[in-house]
């Protein structure tokens, strides 16, 4: 179990496909990298909080609610993961 608890400001990853059984599965956003913004709820079904992530890289800013498991924290250029 992921024991990183994002604070806003922190610099992230997200990763994580919805299901490993089917290809190309993955939650919106995965791979991108942005900011946590905010707690966006204290939890889902009891498995832990949302937190509000924002991304670059677009025309625009998308901003994406991810659960914090699959948030990975990013502290050096060697903890970001390739797009799969």
């Amino acid at each position: 179990m992921n024991k990183y608890m994002p604070k806003p400001g922190d610099y992230v990853q997200i990763w994580k496909r919805q299901q490993a059984e089917q290809e190309n599965a993955y939650v919106n956003g995965h791979g991108r990298l942005g900011y946590v913004v905010k707690k966006w709820s204290d939890t889902v079904d009891n498995q832990g909080p949302i937190y509000q992530v924002i991304c670059f890289g677009s025309s625009s800013p998308e901003r994406f609610n991810v659960w914090y498991g699959w948030l990975n924290r990013i502290t050096k250029s060697t903890d970001i993961k390739g797009r799969d």
